[in-house]
């Protein structure tokens, strides 16, 4: 009996440890935008996830999120994102390359980005994975990064003001030290959000909204 005593025990603290090591530690709130991390098993670069209220309509958010080829306007490090192939208006293949501080060298990434629909929660969730797509050549003194999920979920909270929580983990694969990986787990998102806010002003995806969404 003392024996099996000693197991649960060991057991239970095991469990309590592992829990322990994956929850999220707030690393910045600033602006109204709260930025957590947590470790990434076999990464370098943190599990980040950016929270933030944004004062516009969800279906607003969705057509700026939708709009691939503006992403580097507004998404941190972003300097090339175009679609390779839409399957709909909720399921996309997508490429993009963000920068690297010197001296790391630029990541790019093929991901299927695929959305869902709640509309009688106000609910949108964004899953996009990459993927190993041999279609997209890889460029010389580029790293391709094979394994990244990130998802964004909108929760309209008012006709004119949602909830936005962004959240990326990924393995930004060759070596990066830790110092950096830390500041791109804590600003990638911040930023992120912080132009969203900006995007989700513009009378370009208002119209969009108005004319899609009958708002």
């Amino acid at each position: 009996m003392k024996k099996y005593f000693h197991f649960f025990l060991s057991f239970f603290f095991l469990c309590t440890s592992l829990f322990a090591q994956t929850q999220w530690q707030e690393v910045k709130n600033s602006h109204g935008i709260k930025v957590l991390t947590r470790p990434t098993e076999g990464s370098p670069l943190d599990e980040f996830k950016g929270i933030t209220i944004v004062e516009a309509p969800l279906e607003v958010i969705v057509e700026v999120i939708r709009d691939v080829d503006a992403q580097p306007e507004w998404m941190a490090d972003c300097i090339e994102a175009r679609v390779i192939k839409k399957f709909n208006d909720n399921d996309y293949l997508v490429y993009s390359m963000n920068r690297a501080p010197w001296p790391v060298s630029n990541r790019d990434v093929v991901v299927r980005s695929k959305g869902t629909v709640d509309k009688a929660n106000g609910k949108v969730t964004i899953i996009f994975k990459a993927l190993k797509d041999s279609s997209v050549p890889i460029r010389s003194g580029v790293v391709r990064m094979t394994d990244l999920l990130g998802q964004w979920h909108l929760k309209k909270l008012s006709l004119s003001k949602t909830e936005v929580v962004f959240i990326i983990r990924a393995n930004p694969a060759g070596h990066i030290p830790a110092s950096i990986a830390n500041i791109t787990s804590k600003e990638i998102p911040f930023k992120t959000l912080q132009n969203l806010k900006k995007m989700a002003k513009k009378e370009k995806y208002i119209n969009l909204a108005r004319e899609k969404y009958h708002l």
